[in-house]
């Protein structure tokens, strides 16, 4: 890791909840709304639904390249989605993700909310493993 980046995330890690886990992004409301739905879909709710994307971000490495396609909502980002009490390992990793992709945490974790609400993932891995 660069120097550069380990600098911005150990900053980034100064800023965590006292137990270190807590992860939250700042979304536009309409986006927020729609992630709702989408996570109930799955009988899950937005934080849950996050907590698995950047588990799944983790492992694939592609917010760099989401970044470039991402189209952010033009309006004010005052709705949120928290994630909470997971293991810091996570919470940790994608700090340095977005880090070494000179982003914040919050940008990070937005790309990947927009990213799936675009393309599906977790309804394709479903329909895949149980409908075929």
């Amino acid at each position: 890791m660069s120097q550069a980046v380990a600098m911005t995330a150990k900053s980034s890690l100064s800023n965590r909840s006292v137990d270190g886990t807590q992860t939250t992004t700042h979304i536009h409301s309409s986006e927020r709304a729609a992630f709702a739905a989408y996570s109930r879909k799955f009988g899950l709710d937005p934080a849950g639904l996050l907590a698995l994307l950047l588990v799944r971000e983790m492992r694939v490495g592609r917010l760099g390249s989401l970044m470039k396609e991402d189209v952010p909502h033009p309006g004010p980002r005052r709705s949120k989605v928290t994630v909470h009490g997971r293991h810091s390992a996570l919470r940790d990793g994608i700090v340095v993700m977005a880090a070494a992709n000179g982003t914040s945490v919050s940008n990070a974790c937005a790309v990947l909310i927009r990213a799936e609400l675009t393309e599906g993932w977790l309804e394709r891995v479903i329909a895949t493993r149980f409908e075929s």
